[in-house]
C-alpha cells in the first residue's frame, strides 16, 4: 500500500509504477481474507485497486495494467465487490468498514494497492 500524488487513476497507477509494481487487484476472496489483517493494520484511507468499471449498464469490471491499459474483464466480480457500477463510480475500493471492494469515485481521497 503506497500513497499516490493526487486523487487520480493515472496517479495511482505512477505510484506503483515508481516502486517496479502494477496495481493491485485481489482476485478471489481468500487473497481479500489474507489482505485484512495486513490492511487492518496499515490503514489510513481507501485502498484504491486495479479493477476499474467498464461498462457500468452490463456490470463489467476490468483489470487494468500500466498506463491504463485494458488488460481483461474481471471474473465474478458480484461475490467480490459490494454495490453495483455506475458512471460515476468507476473505481473499486478497500474500505474499512469491512474490509470489502466497494465501487466508488476514482476521485476518492485514497492510498493505492500495489502488485508484483
Amino acid at each position: 500500500v503506497v500513497d499516490r500524488m493526487a486523487s487520480t487513476w493515472s496517479s495511482a497507477d505512477d505510484a506503483c509504477a515508481e516502486i517496479g509494481s502494477r496495481m493491485g487487484q485481489p482476485e478471489d476472496k481468500e487473497t481479500m481474507n489474507a489482505l485484512k489483517g495486513y490492511l487492518k493494520e496499515v490503514y489510513t484511507l481507501p485502498i484504491i485497486t486495479g479493477y476499474a468499471v467498464g461498462n457500468a449498464e452490463t456490470g463489467e469490471i476490468a483489470v487494468v495494467c500500466r498506463s491504463n491499459e485494458f488488460y481483461a474483464l474481471a471474473n465474478d466480480t458480484e461475490s467480490l465487490i459490494a454495490g453495483s457500477p455506475s458512471k460515476t463510480d468507476g473505481c473499486v475500493f478497500i474500505t474499512n468498514s469491512d474490509y470489502k471492494m466497494h465501487y466508488g469515485s476514482c476521485a476518492t481521497k485514497a492510498v493505492v494497492l500495489c502488485s508484483q
